[in-house]
């Protein structure tokens, strides 16, 4: 009775195994965990073939659960005995990290301000201070928001500048709340547009931390102008740097202590 006992768990065992190896070789969409753990077990065969199939396997999972793939990984690079499914999870994150590079980071919205402007709008009690925009990036949330040159920007959320100064405040001003929104998120100006107070919303990207390195020209309608293929190679040099990748990395790998 018990030999069969063993007998049944045996087979069922080998059964588990074979299902969720043959998930990972056809492409299947099942990512229970035998075959997740099947994946990351061949991640260090002997195989070419088996690994790339289980890497392959690995990167459908983290398209359809991030968050859950990014945690098995993260684990995986810190903890697990053989160097090549470390560096395998190593890689599984950099894809991941590049994914994520429009909303990760520092907000961005794509214009350039001139002088502070300031007067009283309608319904207000008190004088209102602004930005007004100069120039606006091809291309970026602003000119996708359709925002204008002239525009000027007396708000952001329910702040409203009431002071000369603060809006230009390094730790406090209107850029520095821009960027501590942060990238992927959604963000409404109060836009004050030739007499009238609108409501933009805006969904902001990442501050390229390479865009300093970028000189564009002021074309007489006020957009910049810069080579998209010049930009494109800015964005892609940093997605795909070290640097970046660490930054993603350590925000991680936060975020997994936090849960």
């Amino acid at each position: 009775m018990g030999s069969t006992n063993v007998k049944r768990c045996i087979c069922s065992f080998t059964m588990i195994v074979v299902s969720a190896l043959s998930a990972i070789e056809q492409e299947s969409d099942d990512f229970s965990v035998p075959s997740r753990e099947a994946a990351l077990s061949r991640l260090n065969a002997v195989s070419r073939r088996a690994r790339h199939e289980a890497t392959q396997y690995l990167t459908r999972w983290a398209d359809q659960d991030a968050l859950s793939a990014k945690k098995v990984f993260l684990q995986n690079l810190d903890q697990h005995p053989e160097p090549e499914v470390r560096e395998r999870c190593r890689w599984l994150l950099k894809c991941m990290a590049v994914k994520d590079y429009a909303t990760f980071g520092e907000g961005y919205l794509g214009v350039s301000m001139g002088e502070e402007w300031q007067g009283m709008i309608p319904g207000d009690d008190k004088k209102r201070f602004g930005m007004v925009v100069t120039a606006i990036s091809e291309g970026s949330p602003a000119a996708q928001a359709k925002l204008q040159v002239g525009d000027v920007i007396v708000a952001l959320g329910e702040h409203a500048w009431r002071e000369s100064q603060v809006i230009l405040d390094e730790k406090k001003g209107l850029s520095a709340q821009i960027r501590a929104i942060g990238a992927g998120k959604k963000a409404q100006f109060g836009i004050w547009r030739k007499s009238e107070l609108l409501i933009c919303e805006v969904l902001l990207t990442r501050r390229p931390k390479l865009l300093d390195q970028w000189r564009p020209q002021i074309q007489p309608n006020g957009m910049m102008k810069l080579d998209q293929g010049e930009l494109q190679k800015l964005i892609d040099e940093e997605k795909n740097s070290a640097a970046y990748f660490e930054e993603w990395l350590q925000k991680a790998k936060k975020d997994a202590l936090a849960d």
